[in-house]
């Protein structure tokens, strides 16, 4: 029996904020039925040993949700995973 579970993690974005134009294409590539449960930027989860300030860390928010916005809009954003360290 073959079973097809129409919701990845989408592991690519822990490690780097991808463009907006790859995600929209991805949800206009997948049936309607699909959604995507995206695994948060490392910076975020405190994985990234960097040291932001807090301007710094506002910026990645805001580039974050502008790159989210294509699956937001599509209904395929199913939630955002935040895995911290141990």
């Amino acid at each position: 029996m073959l079973l097809i579970f129409p919701l990845p993690e989408l592991d690519s974005d822990f490690y780097s904020i991808m463009e907006a134009a790859q995600l929209k294409k991805w949800s206009q590539q997948t049936p309607d039925n699909f959604s995507f449960v995206v695994k948060a930027y490392q910076a975020f989860t405190g994985h990234d040993r960097k040291r932001y300030t807090r301007k710094e860390m506002e910026e990645l928010f805001t580039l974050y949700q502008k790159q989210l916005t294509p699956l937001q809009q599509a209904g395929k954003l199913n939630c955002i995973l935040f895995q911290f360290p141990p």
